[in-house]
């Protein structure tokens, strides 16, 4: 069986987390990359841990990071930035990260259009209507024993 190249998450949060424990779960050696704030990715068993404690203020150093980590590799890494930040500051970087790592997402034209929301999707509105009584038994019951059920109805709103 060959060889599975191996993965290099970006980021400490929720997102990173779950990334690392499905790519555990499938076998595929990983890395996490993390400030040392004390996230949950830095309490987990899953993934080894890379201290970059200013990847969130110095973007060049999570590249030189991210640079100095694909020395390690004897095959290119997949790349996992955990959320827009990260995705944005790898997107900008790809010329000097594409030797070493597989980069699974689009060019940075299209990376940017996704990030920024209000130019990429129509908002929706969310409104609250008034407080009514529902016709589901539970709420029913709820409504009898004297609690207002409050309901939010969200629809898109293009300008």
């Amino acid at each position: 069986m060959p060889a599975k190249s191996p993965a290099v998450v970006i980021g400490l949060g929720l997102n990173a987390l779950g990334t690392v424990r499905a790519l555990d779960a499938a076998g595929i050696p990983s890395y996490v990359i993390t400030p040392g704030a004390g996230g949950p990715c830095e309490r987990t068993r899953h993934g080894e841990k890379i201290l970059c404690s200013t990847m969130n203020t110095d973007p060049e150093a999570l590249i030189k990071c991210l640079v100095q980590l694909r020395e390690r590799f004897d095959r290119p890494a997949v790349l996992f930035p955990s959320g827009d930040l990260y995705l944005e500051l790898v997107s900008n970087a790809r010329a000097s990260l594409v030797d070493g790592y597989l980069l699974p997402f689009p060019e940075k034209r299209l990376v940017d259009l996704i990030i920024d929301k209000n130019r990429s999707i129509a908002s929706p509105r969310t409104t609250r209507s008034a407080f009514h009584r529902p016709s589901s038994p539970t709420t029913s019951a709820m409504s009898r024993r004297g609690r207002r059920i409050c309901t939010t109805h969200t629809w898109s709103n293009p300008r």
